[in-house]
């Protein structure tokens, strides 16, 4: 795929927030998200869903 193919992504306060929890253990448990981003559990399962 060409570079200029790709779409931008909009990532919102959220989002980023559960990506820096990710970084320290990419493996945590969408409760263990939650409690580090203080984003309720079905907010933070939804973002991994894509709703």
């Amino acid at each position: 795929m060409a570079i200029n193919n790709l779409v931008p992504l909009h990532l919102d306060e959220n989002d980023v927030a559960i990506i820096k929890s990710l970084l320290n253990d990419e493996r945590k448990s969408f409760r263990q998200i939650s409690i580090d981003t203080g984003i309720t559990t079905p907010k933070v399962k939804a973002r991994f869903e894509g709703c």
